[in-house]
């Protein structure tokens, strides 16, 4: 193209009067997706109808806030993508973008937001030439201006007025940000907020928006009996569908070919998944699902939201791709439950929160005020404490000690490769002696004592150092960056590095040894969560025996997860100690419990604070 047809194609994109088309459509008539898409080719909503109510409702001049809470890999970002598009063409004005940080923002625009201008012909005259009005940071349209910032600048979000925001992936975003970029739309009369992300905890920031709103669900009508429904997993009541049901989501069957040897078979429940009608009890494979998205209708959960504040919810299961069909949605939510089973809540989590597009909530998954102990078939009064003779599954012990003023708690348990485990011992002792003498009767390795190092700290490093144990101590933080130098990723786990202490120097047998004390951190919060979970016998085999002392017992039963609600209105759970007895061996407990982790016995489920239940998705028999 010439510079001449350059500048003609400019001014009549400038002086042509806008659109008349809903934004969908025009979408449709303007944008083309390329190859590294689902579905290369012209821009089509067909597949995708939700979206086109979206859209509408961000071309309603009367809503100030539009808002959309949905599962991963939904078109989400292409959704907004696409609204910018049509601002730019059509109703131009300032407008800032905005995701979790600047290094993810600079590479969205370089992979995804100027290959998409670039390809639309109505934008594309629009887009600067010139390097210095295409930065990083802003881009100078001949129409408007674009600023690109990270939520975790405070002083980037704090620039000029704008018309519109565009929220992207409001999940991963720093908590306030979003109040205070909404501060520069105050000077237009006709701005608006279009966030879009992926659901995350219970109360964040991003649901509490959607909840503020009118709640959109969009419905399909039963092809039999004309049942209006929403596209839902299960039965049981969840966040954002508070009542429970008698059928409908997605069902497939218990017999020989999917369970065979009670295991499931995964590519036998991929074929014989059903979606089910919650009204009729018809059944509807993935084949039917392009005819059940043409019925497809929204629906408002709360008709008396705010007029100016839309907000809508769509999952995997209304997707038409490939990795959304029924029996994949099915297949990933038993392999979930499989992994929570082993303590490893994190593909649960995700199940819920990128699948399902709805929120994780703790209080939901577990039981906050119900603590028990599962008591098991075995004893401890009479039993040979040896190592092999005490459990012929045992495989390492742990020893933990909790350090009071005057006395110490104890707690030993022993563990198989697959990460089971039985209480050995839990005792009450006065003495250092006491302690080394319970470690070398129940052959506990030294590196596999543990010792709390909260008081009495400099007798604890002198213990640690001499004997070679293990100092640790808790901490509120939710987890600890690790870097693999190998793969060079960092990984998230519930304890720090190891940290290594002053030298002491001892006289072992005559002979000087300088010896140093060794201790890390392990964080309060999900290991105790885990250890609920386990403690109410909802995962891994936590033994404990039928003649456990009573100390133990009230111990373990002696802190409960309770509700508390920040400043913010976001809601956390916190693990309270209630009544007199302490919870000294539920601290022992946590402590063998993270090194048990760090052993690679049993999955850690950290990155996530919360914990499931299995119940909570039951798969129904067709």
């Amino acid at each position: 193209m010439t510079a001449e047809e350059l500048v003609a194609e400019t001014i009549a994109a400038a002086i042509s009067p806008p659109s008349t088309l809903p934004c969908w459509r025009w979408c449709e008539e303007n944008i083309t997706l390329d190859n590294t898409g689902p579905m290369p080719g012209a821009y089509n909503t067909r597949y995708t109808p939700q979206v086109r109510y979206f859209l509408d409702a961000c071309q309603d001049g009367r809503a100030k806030r539009v808002v959309a809470m949905v599962s991963a890999q939904s078109a989400k970002t292409q959704t907004v993508i696409n609204r910018l598009l049509y601002c730019i063409a059509e109703d131009p004005g300032p407008a800032m973008w905005i995701m979790a940080n600047q290094d993810a923002v600079e590479e969205f625009a370089k992979k995804r937001l100027f290959p998409a201008v670039e390809t639309c012909p109505r934008t594309a005259p629009l887009l600067p030439e010139a390097r210095t009005k295409r930065s990083k940071r802003l881009i100078q349209f001949d129409s408007m201006n674009l600023m690109l910032r990270g939520s975790n600048s405070r002083a980037a979000l704090q620039s000029d007025p704008v018309r519109y925001l565009f929220c992207d992936e409001r999940r991963e975003w720093k908590a306030g940000a979003i109040e205070l970029v909404r501060k520069r739309t105050r000077t237009f009369h006709n701005a608006i907020e279009i966030s879009i992300g992926t659901a995350g905890n219970d109360g964040d920031e991003l649901h509490r928006d959607f909840m503020e709103g009118n709640q959109v669900h969009f419905h399909f009508a039963c092809r039999k009996c004309g049942a209006s429904q929403p596209f839902r997993f299960g039965r049981r009541r969840s966040i954002l569908f508070d009542k429970p049901r008698d059928r409908g989501g997605l069902v497939w069957p218990k017999n020989s070919e999917t369970q065979p040897g009670g295991k499931w078979n995964l590519e036998a429940v991929r074929r014989a998944t059903r979606l089910e009608c919650e009204q009729c009890g018809e059944l509807y494979a993935t084949s039917d699902k392009l005819a059940l998205l043409g019925t497809l209708a929204p629906v408002e959960y709360n008709p008396a939201g705010p007029r100016g504040l839309r907000t809508f919810h769509w999952n995997a299961l209304q997707m038409p791709w490939s990795d959304c069909a029924f029996g994949e949605v099915a297949a990933e939510f038993l392999q979930a439950n499989a992994q929570a089973k082993k303590g490893n809540l994190i593909p649960l989590i995700e199940f819920v929160t990128e699948t399902l597009g709805e929120p994780w909530s703790e209080a939901l998954f577990f039981a906050p005020e119900e603590l028990s102990i599962s008591q098991t078939d075995f004893v401890l009064h009479g039993a040979e404490v040896a190592p092999g003779k005490f459990w012929e599954k045992e495989h390492t012990r742990f020893m933990s000690v909790d350090v009071q003023l005057d006395h110490f708690w104890i707690v030993c348990r022993a563990f198989t490769p697959s990460g089971e485990s039985r209480l050995v011992r839990a005792s009450r002792l006065d003495t250092w002696a006491d302690v080394r003498d319970h470690q070398k009767a129940l052959a506990v390795q030294p590196q596999r004592t543990l010792v709390d190092r909260r008081y009495r700290t400099d007798e604890v490093d002198d213990h640690c150092a001499l004997y070679g144990w293990q100092g640790m101590l808790g901490s509120p933080k939710t987890g600890y960056a690790h870097y693999n130098a190998r793969t060079r990723k960092k990984t998230v786990l519930p304890y720090s590095t190891v940290t290594q202490g002053k030298p002491r120097v001892y006289v072992i047998e005559g002979k000087q040894s300088i010896r140093r004390p060794r201790w890390f951190f392990w964080s309060n919060k999900p290991i105790k969560d885990q250890l609920g979970r386990m403690q109410q016998g909802k995962g891994l085999y936590f033994g404990i025996p039928g003649d456990a002392p009573e100390f133990y017992l009230d111990q373990m039963n002696g802190e409960r997860l309770r509700e508390k609600r920040l400043p913010n209105g976001a809601t956390v759970f916190e693990w309270v100690e209630v009544g007199r007895q302490g919870c000294h061996c539920r601290d022992c407990e946590g402590m063998i419990l993270t090194c048990a982790i760090a052993d690679g016995l049993i999955p850690h489920g950290i990155v996530a604070e919360e914990q499931a239940e299995e119940s909570n998705f039951i798969p129904a028999d067709t």
